[in-house]
């Protein structure tokens, strides 16, 4: 698969509403269709939460109307981008992880098992549509998780400046434009700035990568 293709079929899900819910997404096989980037319900996820991630997800439940009780098409920023390259989240990594934004930082660093860093210390996000900009758990700072998305777009000198990703502040974003959890995404298409507000973090710095192991 090809930059074009893997960035078409990133896109089908800007206009899929999904639920930003921590550990969900990034499945294949059977239940899990191949244009579906979602858990068709991640209920069980938000109840396996440990307590500071389910009062984080039920406050932002609160904020736009979600209702915890009923099905939940939901996905995470690593479901996103696994399922995008066509990786079994739980089943693909080498040493049997599950696969979430620091192995993948890991990976792309060290042993380049399923990702491959492109860019350098010298020359920190330089990247080619089809990449992936990931940092993992900054230390010391109030952030649940990392975080990773895909390159849609560079300019001249391979600087990223579209990125497609799933996060809980696209999610509340959406909604406020919208005023709709319906309609609400937490898939969207953005500038990277997320990515470059994290590159002054040692040895936790967001990075550029590329999947060395695509499935479709």
């Amino acid at each position: 698969m090809d930059a074009v293709h893997l960035v078409a079929r990133a896109r089908t899900m800007l206009d899929r509403p999904t639920v930003y819910v921590a550990g969900a997404g990034g499945h294949v096989g059977p239940g899990y269709p191949p244009d579906d980037a979602a858990d068709p319900d991640a209920r069980e996820l938000v109840y396996g939460m440990d307590d500071d991630e389910r009062v984080q997800y039920e406050r932002m439940a609160a904020l736009t109307g979600i209702d915890s009780a009923r099905p939940l098409r939901g996905c995470d920023c690593t479901g996103f981008v696994c399922w995008a390259f066509g990786l079994d989240r739980p089943r693909s990594a080498p040493d049997g992880a599950q696969i979430f934004t620091g192995w993948i930082w890991s990976d792309a660093r060290g042993a380049q098992r399923l990702f491959r860093r492109i860019d350098s210390d010298a020359q920190p996000l330089r990247a080619r549509v089809g990449a992936v900009l990931v940092y993992p758990k900054p230390p010391d700072l109030h952030e649940t998780y990392g975080h990773i998305g895909i390159v849609t777009e560079t300019d001249a000198m391979g600087t990223p400046t579209r990125v497609i990703h799933c996060s809980a502040d696209n999610f509340k974003q959406s909604y406020a434009a919208l005023g709709d959890v319906t309609r609400a995404n937490a898939i969207a298409e953005t500038g990277p700035e997320v990515f470059f507000e994290h590159l002054g973090v040692p040895g936790h710095e967001a990075i550029a990568a590329e999947c060395i192991a695509v499935v479709l």
